[in-house]
């Protein structure tokens, strides 16, 4: 048995140094390979080294149930990160979690072992039922973690993920996976943003996320495989490939229904869609039925399945036989109707809930509107989605711009949710409408590039600064100067990675 310490103390070794060799800190910047300061956390490895040694010695003639017992400690001890991903996070122990972090001091985190210590709880946390009372819990440590490392913004797109506030959490999340931040960090962000798009459906959003050439990961890298096969793309991988990166890939019993659902459909591009009219009420009704008997279920509808039922609900009430059959219900209800307009009023009423009906599935699943702005009623939807998200989006950036003359501050977390919920409806109404990229631009190019300077300069809070440029950039085609601008304030944060 005592070759298994030995092997154990290599492994041990050999993982410290290739985590020194990478020499990320979490700070404005990666550390230089050729520089000689060691990590904070390297005292206490060999401290722990040397008594491993200690009582490995000592226990050498100890007997085989002895030296297990000892080599479980160990394991314990010296790979403390593995043990609390394997065990304590999976059933949901966050506290026990978070002290056994404070106690080992695992490395990756520098001196901020309190953070590391809550976003591990916060990981065990997100695995439970009863999440109140641990978030309640984790929201009172902010203050006091609060730090430049990249894994206090993580901790708050956790919780933020944890409560239901998806934009928030999507916003510090894309933030976190554009990073030079630890890999772990970076991995659990994308594997989010990629869960969270495919149970919207947005397979596209999917495959942007997961296919990343040599930066992808297993487990989103597999999810956005089996999405090429769900649009049918031209790209889509053979069902053996499926398999391999399935078995490839972690957490195989969750990813097993998405596998299957992708090796049901065929490699050849899906054809075209024609929309016939409807020949009676009754087949024109019929997928609006179904879609929403589905939608009663939690399903999110498919976009040619969506076009189908709306664009066939629609022709039927151009239909001359439909006037009629209304004229003759109304004279059946009321053999004397007070006015001939009962039968338009009926009519323009129907056509508005089915635009409200349209309206709200696009505001839950924007990627249903794509292609959609030339047919009825969809069409009509997305016009006046766009009037009213741009009202909205030009409101709330003068209130930044207010924030920013007065130099109101906010705790981060806040200030983080108050620009994931604009940057969500900002990229909800280029979804709904991409030729409106200049206008959105011009309304928040101003009050957001000057919030994002008070953020930088005054406040420290480089990351979401550098986020608000790195976004405002990306739809800065129409006024190259600002583009340029943008372009330098973005780069001025070494610790990020251009995308």
């Amino acid at each position: 048995m005592n070759v298994f310490p030995l092997i154990l103390v290599i492994i041990w070794i050999l993982r410290a140094a290739t985590r020194s060799k990478n020499g990320y800190d979490g700070n404005a910047s990666p550390r230089h390979s050729n520089a000689t300061q060691l990590p904070s956390w390297f005292g206490w490895f060999l401290l722990k080294l040397v008594l491993y040694i200690v009582a490995w010695a000592m226990l050498a003639e100890s007997s085989e149930a002895v030296q297990i017992i000892f080599l479980a400690v160990g394991v314990f001890a010296l790979m403390p990160t593995l043990m609390i991903r394997s065990i304590f996070i999976p059933l949901g122990m966050y506290r026990t979690a978070y002290w056994v972090f404070r106690g080992l001091w695992p490395s990756g985190y520098d001196k901020q072992y309190r953070l590391g210590a809550c976003i591990a709880a916060a990981q065990a946390l997100a695995r439970r039922q009863d999440r109140e009372r641990g978030c309640a819990w984790l929201t009172q440590q902010l203050p006091l973690v609060a730090s430049p490392h990249i894994g206090y913004d993580m901790l708050i797109g956790l919780l933020a993920a944890i409560r239901g506030e998806r934009d928030t959490a999507q916003a510090v999340f894309h933030l976190v996976d554009t990073t030079l931040g630890p890999r772990h960090l970076r991995r659990m962000a994308r594997d989010w943003l990629v869960a969270d798009a495919a149970a919207r459906g947005d397979w596209q959003d999917v495959i942007w996320r997961g296919r990343r050439g040599r930066d992808s990961f297993r487990w989103s890298y597999a999810v956005a495989r089996m999405a090429e096969r769900i649009i049918r793309s031209t790209e889509a991988p053979a069902n053996w490939l499926l398999v391999i990166l399935w078995l490839y890939a972690p957490r195989r019993r969750r990813l097993l229904p998405l596998l299957r659902q992708a090796r049901d459909l065929p490699r050849a591009p899906a054809p075209a869609a024609k929309f016939a009219r409807p020949l009676n009420w009754q087949d024109a009704i019929a997928p609006l039925a179904a879609m929403l008997c589905e939608r009663e279920k939690g399903a999110t509808p498919q976009r040619a399945q969506f076009v189908s039922a709306i664009h066939g609900a629609a022709a039927n009430l151009a239909v001359p036989s439909m006037r009629a059959r209304i004229e003759e219900r109304l004279r059946k209800l009321d053999p004397n109707p007070s006015g001939p307009g009962n039968v338009d009023a009926v009519m323009a009423a129907l056509r508005t809930q089915l635009t409200q009906l349209a309206h709200t599935l696009i505001e839950q699943a924007p990627q249903l509107a794509e292609g959609g702005e030339e047919r009825p009623v969809v069409g009509e939807a997305i016009e006046g989605m766009r009037r009213h998200a741009m009202q909205d989006i030009a409101t709330r950036a003068q209130d930044f711009a207010h924030r920013t003359a007065q130099r109101q501050v906010l705790p981060r977390a806040q200030e983080w949710a108050a620009w994931g919920n604009l940057r969500a409806r900002a990229e909800r109404l280029l979804r709904l409408s991409p030729q409106a990229e200049d206008s959105l631009f011009a309304a928040m190019y101003a009050p957001m590039c000057n919030f994002a300077v008070f953020q930088h300069n005054e406040l420290q809070h480089h990351r979401l600064a550098h986020d608000i440029f790195c976004w405002l950039h990306r739809h800065a085609a129409s006024n190259p100067e600002a583009g340029e601008l943008l372009s330098k304030n973005a780069q001025a944060y070494s610790g990020m990675r251009k995308r």
